[in-house]
């Protein structure tokens, strides 16, 4: 009969290898999960993302489309009263949800430096500028002023964070006398009928 003499493998050894096998297989099961649910959260941001994305494209479009309306209107219109122009902003904020206001700013008399001083108004929650309050004046708006008559394009102003929890910020557009909006004229002096924006 043959007998095995040689020595045996500890009983310890057993469950020392055992136990790295089984830590093997739950650190790589767990990994698995883990990666599967890494998976799913990028594809569920990836989905959420989608509408936002939409969202802020549909909003920049709308901006643009107000400014340059409301451009066209003070441009066709600029003997318009304030009754006119409030009827026409009121009907924008009805419009679009995502604009909170609307104003229009006619150029200063050259002769006394450059000027924008609120002329009208169309606001869903309260006034942002005193009437008459000249918007050129402000030193954070002043340098989207300068951009958009220097270049007939809308000029996005910084938002003002003190009161403004959404950061909403201002767009600037020229207005521009006897020029079509699709092609601004050339900003010489005389030539800005005055500002639009929109917040």
């Amino acid at each position: 009969m043959y007998r095995h003499t040689g020595g045996n493998t500890p009983r310890w050894f057993t469950y020392v290898i055992i136990s790295i096998l089984g830590l093997a297989f739950s650190t790589t099961l767990f990994q698995i999960a883990w990666n599967t649910a890494l998976d799913h959260k990028k594809k569920e941001f990836s989905f959420e993302s989608i509408p936002l994305k939409e969202s802020v494209t549909s909003n920049v479009r709308a901006g643009n489309e107000v400014i340059n309306t409301v451009g066209a209107f003070m441009q066709s219109n600029p003997l318009a009263n304030r009754a006119q122009s409030e009827i026409f902003f009121r009907d924008i904020l009805t419009r679009y949800s995502c604009i909170e206001a609307v104003n229009y700013y006619p150029a200063s008399d050259p002769g006394t430096g450059i000027g924008f001083p609120v002329l009208y108004q169309g606001t869903r929650n309260h006034f942002y500028f005193e009437q008459d309050e000249d918007i050129y004046q402000h030193p954070i708006y002043r340098y989207a002023i300068d951009m958009a008559i220097d270049s007939g394009a809308i000029v996005p102003a910084p938002p003002v964070i003190e009161n403004n929890p959404d950061h909403n910020y201002w767009l600037f557009k020229t207005i521009q006398t006897g020029a079509s909006d699709d092609k601004p004229a050339s900003t010489m002096p005389g030539t800005v009928q005055g500002l639009g924006s929109i917040l």
